[in-house]
């Protein structure tokens, strides 16, 4: 299973920005990487060992309700 780095998030941020329109803020685009650090060690998460998300909807359910 391949999971999103924070370089290809921020990667398809600009992509959409740039394609659909809007303002890009060099050099993120965030106004704090915090939550973005957050979201990326979240799921790729171990507790005790033992991975907290198995399963890749589980995963995409971090990305959507954390960012």
């Amino acid at each position: 299973m391949r999971i999103l780095t924070k370089e290809e998030i921020i990667f398809l941020n600009k992509n959409n920005v740039y394609k659909y329109g809007g303002n890009f803020v060099p050099p993120y685009n965030l106004l704090h990487e915090g939550p973005l650090d957050y979201l990326v060690e979240a799921v790729v998460g171990n507790l005790f060992g033992e991975p907290i998300y198995t399963e890749i909807y589980q995963k995409a359910g971090i990305y959507l309700f954390n960012f």
